[in-house]
C-alpha cells in the first residue's frame, strides 16, 4: 500500500504544479515557482504530522526522512523492481528521442518528435520511479543530480545516457551505504553521505561552469 500512496500522491503533486505551469504553454520559469510553492506547503503539512505524532514514530520517520536503507527487506524490494521494470520498458521505447530534445522544441517538433507524447511519458514515468524509489528508502539526496553528471563524464556522450545513468546512481548509493555503515562508529543514514558527495560536487560543477563562461 506505501509504494501505491506515494504513486498516487506524487501524481497529484506533478498534476497540481503542471497545472500551475500552464498558461499559454508550459513556462519553465511557472513550473520552477509552482514547484517551490508546492514543496513549501507539503514540508510544512510534513512538519506537522510529526509534531502531531508520539516520540518514536517522528524519530523513525526523521531517519527516514534523510534516506537510509538501514532494515530494508524484500518487502521494500520486489515492488521497487517491479515498477523499475515496467517502466525501463516504456522509456527505452522513447530513449531514442532524448539527444533530440536537448535540440529545442521546436527543432525537436520539426524533426518529428512527438513531444507531447513524449514529454508526458517522461514525467509521468520520473514521477512513478522516484516516488517508488523514495516509498522504500526515503529521499536520498544528490544522487539524481550526481550520477547522470558523472555518467556523462565517464562515457564523454554529448548527452547523459540513461543506462549510464542508471547504473552509476546505484553504485554511488551502494558506495555510500558502504562509508555509512564502515567509516563511522555507529550506522548512519546514506542520505547524509550523498549530501556530502553532492554538495561539493554541485559547487565544483557551478565552478566549471562559469570558468567555461569566461572564456
Amino acid at each position: 500500500a506505501v509504494p501505491v500512496a506515494a504513486v498516487a500522491g506524487g501524481l497529484a503533486t506533478g498534476a497540481v504544479i503542471w497545472a500551475l505551469a500552464r498558461r499559454q504553454g508550459v513556462d519553465t520559469y511557472r513550473l520552477v515557482l509552482g514547484g517551490i510553492g508546492v514543496n513549501a506547503f507539503l514540508h510544512a503539512l510534513v512538519t506537522y504530522m510529526l509534531a502531531a505524532t508520539d516520540l518514536n514514530t517522528a524519530a523513525a520517520a526523521k531517519v527516514w526522512m534523510v534516506g537510509s536503507v538501514n532494515g530494508r527487506t524484500f518487502e521494500q524490494l520486489w515492488p521497487t523492481l517491479a515498477v523499475l521494470a515496467a517502466c525501463s520498458l516504456v522509456l527505452a521505447r522513447i530513449a531514442y528521442h532524448l539527444p533530440v530534445l536537448e535540440l529545442g522544441d521546436d527543432l525537436a517538433s520539426s524533426l518529428g518528435v512527438p513531444l507531447k507524447k513524449v514529454n508526458a511519458t517522461l514525467l509521468v514515468g520520473s514521477i512513478v520511479l522516484a516516488a517508488v524509489a523514495v516509498s522504500a528508502v526515503g529521499p536520498v539526496g544528490f544522487v539524481a543530480f550526481v550520477a547522470p553528471q558523472l555518467a556523462l563524464r565517464l562515457t564523454r556522450a554529448s548527452a547523459p545516457p540513461l543506462a549510464a545513468s542508471a547504473v552509476v546512481g546505484a553504485l554511488l548509493t551502494c558506495a555510500s551505504d558502504l562509508v555509512a555503515r564502515s567509516a563511522f562508529p555507529w550506522e548512519i543514514p546514506v542520505g547524509i553521505v550523498t549530501a556530502v558527495i553532492g554538495g561539493p560536487f554541485l559547487i565544483w560543477l557551478l565552478w566549471q561552469q562559469s570558468k567555461t563562461r569566461t572564456r
